[in-house]
């Protein structure tokens, strides 16, 4: 993945990308003018999900994951499934939802993480054990 892949969040006022390359990360920074800051916000980190606020009240979330040599699909979807959650929640603050409803939050927590591993579909083999 040399990019930060961005997907359609359909009605949510939300940009939602990925990306498992950290200069593709970097790049997309400078191209949004903001601040730099660490890909994974920690060493001991496989995943995080930076939010960034635009000037004019746009909102976009970008999940990082980081190398992955060591784990199999079901703890990548794992990893994907807890920064989609993350996103969800800002999300819900961001729009003052404060119960935004089981069913609604978990579609949302899937419709995240599906996207995401649909941006893996090339590296399939690769998590294969």
């Amino acid at each position: 993945m040399k990019r930060v892949e961005y997907f359609d969040a359909g009605q949510w006022p939300i940009h939602i990308g990925f990306t498992t390359n950290e200069k593709a990360f970097k790049r997309e920074l400078k191209r949004l003018q903001c601040e730099d800051t660490n890909f994974l916000n920690s060493d001991h980190a496989s995943a995080t999900t930076h939010f960034l606020d635009g000037s004019e009240g746009s909102f976009c979330a970008i999940i990082c994951l980081g190398s992955c040599d060591n784990y199999d699909m079901s703890q990548v979807a794992a990893l994907l499934a807890h920064e989609a959650t993350h996103v969800a929640q800002r999300l819900w603050r961001r729009i003052g939802e404060h119960e935004p409803g089981d069913e609604a939050e978990a579609y949302l927590v899937q419709f995240i993480t599906q996207q995401c591993l649909n941006e893996l579909d090339g590296f399939r083999d690769k998590f294969k054990k």
